[in-house]
């Protein structure tokens, strides 16, 4: 006789949680830089049009060993002592973006993790949406965002602009909040 699970009891309901959301600005970064190593990555091994971005990406991994990145990263965490009691901090995928004329990202979050980000490294129109926060980011060069990895995001649009965006986004670690 085979035994039948049952469902005893079901709940769907909104659940309000404290979120965390930080935007740097880093006049300082070689951009131009971080751009030709994109283009390198995506040359070699790339995920295009295969995950939520939909335009050109690298390995999830490309930018993980990229001292230029550990160091902004690292003196981002810094700033975030006033806000933050942070332990060790580990950076567990870190990638590459080029959003091209008509490319676009859908709506995702990055569970599993505990932060999310994503260093911009060119202007944009199409903007960074949070819904649930009720923000709009729009991408500036040298601009970074931080959030709770839980928190879905998108773009507002296609990119209807005949430059790429360009930007590393990242996955992180090991955050303890006072």
């Amino acid at each position: 006789m085979k035994s039948k699970s049952i469902i005893n009891k079901f709940i769907e309901r909104d659940a309000r949680i404290r979120s965390y959301f930080f935007e740097f600005h880093l006049p300082n970064i070689d951009t131009e830089s971080f751009i030709k190593k994109i283009n390198q990555h995506i040359e070699q091994k790339n995920l295009n049009d295969q995950t939520n971005v939909q335009g050109e990406m690298t390995d999830w991994k490309a930018f993980l060993n990229d001292e230029d990145l550990r160091k902004i990263l690292y003196d981002c965490f810094f700033e975030l002592k006033d806000y933050a009691k942070i332990g060790k901090v580990t950076v567990d995928e870190a990638w590459g973006i080029k959003i091209n004329k008509g490319d676009f990202t859908f709506e995702h979050n990055h569970g599993g993790t505990m932060f999310s980000g994503v260093l911009y490294l060119s202007d944009s129109e199409q903007k960074l949406v949070f819904p649930e926060l009720e923000i709009e980011v729009t991408p500036k060069k040298g601009t970074l965002v931080m959030f709770n990895s839980y928190l879905r995001h998108k773009t507002n649009s296609i990119n209807k602009s005949d430059e790429p965006k360009y930007g590393i986004a990242f996955n992180c670690n090991t955050f303890t909040f006072l």
